[in-house]
This record gives C-alpha cells, sequence and structure tokens, in this order.
C-alpha cells in the first residue's frame, strides 16, 4: 500500500472513533488553600488570614489554623499543635482570625488548613518571631532583720515609645511556684518609662514559709512576668524535745561530739551526774550513763578531736574550788587528765581549737576577777599516761586576756579563732571589748568591732554559715544579734582582716534567761538550758534557723 493511502485510512479511523466518544474538556475543579497576610496589632496580638478556593460552589468541612511554639510544623497529628476551627465555609473566601494572649520573645509556626473529602489541605508555614525588648526583672530580696518582713525589688527596662505598662509591681503566693496577678499582687500604677528598684514589702510573714515572688508589668491586658525567687523567713525559733527531768540541780556540762550533744548534770536532791545525749536528727534524748569523778557546779566543758572534756568548778559536797580535769574518750570511757595548775575558779571560759583545750578568766570565791589564759594539750605525755592507757597531758599558760579580767565572757569559735566579749567586769570597767583569739598567731588577741549591746554575761552565742549570734544573758533580754566578720564598714584590724559588724535579728522566741547552752548543727543552731531571773534551770532546747539571703 503506498503511503498516500495509508494516511487517508488513518484519518477515516479517527472519524470513526471521535463519532462513538465525546471528549469533555470542561475545567476540573482544584482545591486551593493559600496564606495571605500577618499582622501584629500589639505584643500580645496579631492577625491572621488566608483564602480558600478553587471548588466552584462546593464547600469545606472545616478550616481555620493551627500553630505551635515548639513544633516547626504544626499539624493534626502533632501533639504541641494547639487548632483554631473556624466551621465550615464554601469555596473563593477569605477568613482571617486574631490571635491574642501571646507570649513576648517567643517563636510561633502557624498554618492555616482546609479539610475536603477525606482530605486535609495545609498552607505554607509562617515563622512569626514575637521578640520584644521590653524586659521585666525580679531584682533583690532583703527580709528585714528581727521583723516578719521581706522587701522584693524589680525593674521594666526598654519600653517602646508607644508602649504603655498599664499596671506592674509584684506577685506572689505561698502554694503557686508561679505566682500571678490573679492572686496576691501589688499594684504600683502606670508608666510609659523605663523604672528601676521599684519595690514591694511583704509582711507578717509565716517563719520557715516559702514565698514565691515575681516581678510583672501589664501591657495590652496581658501580664508579662519576671523571673520567680522563692524567699523563706528562716529567722525562726522552734521548741523541741526537752531535756529527760525538770528538776535539774546544776548547770549542766554540755559538749558536742560528732553533731550530737552531750548534756551531764544532777537531780536535785540526788549523787550521782547523769550522762544524756541529744540527737538533733531525731529530737530525742538518751541515757548513756554516769559521769565519775567529783559532782560539780559553774563548770566549763567543751570538745575537740572527738572527745569531751569537763573540769574545775566548784564542788557539791565541798566548799572549795576543784582543778580536777576530765576526758570522754572515742571508747565511752571518763578517763582523768593532767589537773588544772592555774589559780582555781569558776565561771572561767574553755573551747577547743585545732586538737587543744583553752581556759581562762574568771573569777575566785574571793571575789578576785582573773584574766590568765591556758592551753591544754590532751597529747602531752610529759606528765606520763591516765588509767585508760593515755596521755595525761599538759597544760600552758599563755599571755593574758588583753581586756580587763573579767567572768562569765560569751563566747564562739569559727574558722579555728574564738571571739570573745561581754563578761562581768565590774563596776567603771569596759565591757563592750569583743576580741578576736588566734593559736599560734602573733598577736594572739585581736580587738575587733565592738558591740554596744554586749553589757551581758553568761550570754549564748553560736555560729551558722559563717556569721555568729549572740544574746539574751544575765540581764534578761531576749534580744539576739548577728555578728558578720566579713563586713569591712568599720574598717581592718591590725592583722589587716575585717573588723566586722553587728545587727539585731529575730528575738529569742521564749522567756529570758542566762547561762544556755548553744550548738550549731547542719547549719542549724540549737539552744540548751538556761537559767531563769529566778534562778530555776530550764530543761527546754530550741533549734533557729538564720535568714541567708
Amino acid at each position: 500500500m503506498s503511503t498516500p493511502r495509508k494516511k487517508i485510512l488513518l484519518f477515516i479511523l479517527l472519524g470513526l472513533f471521535s463519532s462513538c466518544q465525546k471528549w469533555n474538556l470542561e475545567p476540573t475543579d482544584f482545591p486551593q488553600l493559600a496564606w495571605q497576610d500577618l499582622s501584629v496589632n500589639s505584643l500580645f496580638s496579631i492577625t491572621i488570614k488566608a483564602n480558600i478556593a478553587g471548588l466552584n460552589g462546593g464547600s469545606f468541612a472545616e478550616h481555620g489554623f493551627l500553630y505551635s511554639t515548639t513544633d516547626e510544623e504544626p499539624g493534626f497529628s502533632k501533639i504541641n499543635t494547639t487548632k483554631i476551627d473556624l466551621g465550615s465555609s464554601v469555596s473563593n473566601k477569605d477568613f482571617s482570625h486574631r490571635l491574642s494572649g501571646l507570649t513576648i520573645n517567643t517563636v510561633y509556626f502557624l498554618r492555616a488548613y482546609a479539610i475536603y473529602g477525606s482530605e486535609i489541605l495545609y498552607s505554607e508555614i509562617i515563622r512569626y518571631d514575637n521578640q520584644s525588648a521590653l524586659q521585666v526583672l525580679t531584682q533583690n530580696t532583703t527580709i528585714i532583720a528581727g521583723e516578719n518582713t521581706g522587701i522584693i525589688s524589680g525593674s521594666i527596662s526598654q519600653i517602646s515609645p508607644d508602649v504603655l505598662v498599664e499596671r506592674y509591681g509584684h506577685c506572689w503566693s505561698t502554694e503557686n511556684p508561679e505566682p500571678t496577678i490573679l492572686g496576691t499582687a501589688s499594684n504600683l500604677g502606670s508608666t510609659d518609662q523605663d523604672i528601676s528598684g521599684f519595690t514591694t514589702t511583704l509582711t507578717d510573714m509565716e517563719p520557715l514559709q516559702p514565698y514565691y515572688v515575681r516581678s510583672y508589668a501589664m501591657v495590652d491586658g496581658i501580664a508579662v512576668y519576671g523571673e520567680v525567687v522563692e524567699i523563706i523567713k528562716k529567722d525562726a525559733w522552734k521548741q523541741k524535745a526537752n531535756f529527760p527531768f525538770e528538776d535539774i540541780g546544776v548547770t549542766p556540762m554540755t559538749f558536742m561530739i560528732d553533731d550530737q550533744i552531750h548534756a551531764i548534770t544532777w537531780r536535785k536532791g540526788d549523787d550521782k551526774q547523769e550522762h544524756y545525749v541529744y540527737d538533733p536528727a531525731v529530737d530525742e534524748w538518751t541515757l548513756i550513763g554516769e559521769m565519775v569523778g567529783p559532782t560539780r557546779d559553774i563548770q566549763r566543758a567543751c570538745a575537740v578531736g572527738g572527745k569531751g572534756y569537763v573540769g574545775m568548778g566548784k564542788g557539791l559536797l565541798t566548799s572549795g574550788l576543784l582543778t580536777d580535769f576530765w576526758e570522754f574518750n572515742t571508747d565511752k570511757e571518763w578517763c582523768e587528765k593532767q589537773a588544772f595548775p592555774g589559780t582555781p575558779r569558776i565561771e572561767a571560759v574553755m573551747f577547743g581549737i585545732k586538737g587543744k583545750v583553752y581556759y581562762g578568766t574568771g573569777v575566785t570565791l574571793s571575789n578576785e576577777y582573773l584574766d590568765d589564759f591556758w592551753e591544754f594539750d590532751p597529747n602531752d605525755e610529759s606528765n606520763g599516761f591516765n588509767t585508760c592507757g593515755d596521755p595525761m597531758g599538759g597544760w600552758t599558760e599563755l599571755p593574758p586576756y588583753p581586756g580587763n579580767a573579767r567572768h562569765t565572757i560569751g563566747y564562739f569559735v569559727r574558722n579555728d579563732k574564738a571571739y570573745l566579749g561581754g563578761g562581768d567586769v565590774g563596776l567603771g570597767a569596759n565591757n563592750e571589748l569583743f576580741l578576736e583569739f588566734e593559736p599560734d598567731s602573733n598577736p594572739l588577741w585581736v580587738e575587733k568591732q565592738n558591740f554596744a549591746r554586749i553589757e551581758r554575761w553568761r550570754a549564748a552565742a553560736f555560729v551558722i554559715k559563717d556569721k555568729a549570734y549572740y544574746g539574751m544573758g544575765h540581764y534578761y533580754d531576749v534580744d539576739f544579734h548577728e555578728y558578720n566578720p566579713q563586713d569591712t564598714i568599720n574598717g581592718y584590724d591590725v592583722k589587716g582582716r575585717p573588723m566586722g559588724s553587728w545587727k539585731q535579728v529575730n528575738n529569742f522566741a521564749s522567756s529570758a534567761r542566762y547561762g544556755a547552752e548553744a550548738y550549731t548543727v547542719e547549719e542549724k543552731a540549737y539552744l540548751f538550758f538556761g537559767l531563769t531571773i529566778d534562778n530555776v534551770y530550764l530543761p527546754e532546747v530550741w533549734s533557729y534557723e538564720a535568714d541567708d539571703l
């Protein structure tokens, strides 16, 4: 067959086919979803717009927007996606939504959606970075010494020229760790300028109760918050378990070993010295035995090197003063040590530093005030060994206490230094002197910042977090004062170290007393015993927690 005949046949076949099948050349429906616009209304609000088209009279079962602040591709299957459902919709329609309550300095990922049959259509993803220069800070917090009052300060900075802070201040709660203005809050007014150092005062704070506090600024009806700060009014006293009996006959001898406080005393009408141990961890007293040696009163005790030391004082069965000295060792044995070689006395001061005992000042029965000072080395073998097989130890006289001779000095020990002040010095003498004693240094004694209210004797003292607390005493007051040895406000001593400073803190929570003993365990002080104005021995135990902001 020739080529022309082939072409004629092809056209004939095509014609026959077209006569049997009609072509549909009308346009097909293609649903379309397009992002249109995002406009910023305020720091906390935007308007988002999109368009749905392409159905020519059809409808979408659902349409709206999706957004997330964590997922860069928000979608129906994403748990961190928020859906804004605007309902069903016809085609060829613009739709929008005002998204409010935004968080500043946060990134938002947004897209439109529409449901057509079983298909979900998404628009492109838009990233909106809601950055703002507005900055709200919670700044310093301060507890007022001696009061249940706290002061919180804050600042608001980088306020834009067209922005009004409608209200600002602080909000706080004792229950909600993220307090809001819906709870308790201060209102310090409005401002359109940066403001720093604004303060709110919390009054009647409950001791040991955490307070969650933060600054806030309200713009466009939305609160912007600063960082949450937790403050606790720890400056508080709390009563613990009393000593096992109330009819205490003499001043208890106390010392601390391994965070447990030992107390030795005797009941009225009895002739034995009972030895108890107090465990702060469980708030319990346990009788562990009796102390050997003569019964005594107005004695002194301390611990050093894991051992307790008790001695001197006034004999209960004799009218004279005692010079014997005893050690309570790691085997829980009482072993006699070398007797004190100096003038017998009562109301002296005794403390331990670096494995040695220091003892001095005091008064004789003839009312002679003393200023001599002594060092006892428990490991000195020059005097032989005792029945326990340990060295008897030895005494060495040191340079005297440089203040006026006195007795019943208050003291505390920190960083291998002892601090002594107050005491009974007699009429016409300066008893405001406050001295630091550092063994093996030159000079041994250094004057520190005087305390105008240190005119007392047999006061209690303890150390928490490198600060000392001193109070009460024979003047029957309940005041307590904090000594900060690092404060340079009063200059420096002869060794070039800070003189330190004093401030009053919370008063003791119970009745006035003198002769109480105090020890610190895990940043909490424990105060024991003491005598009333009627010279009645108290069995009470109190704990104290200091403010540490």
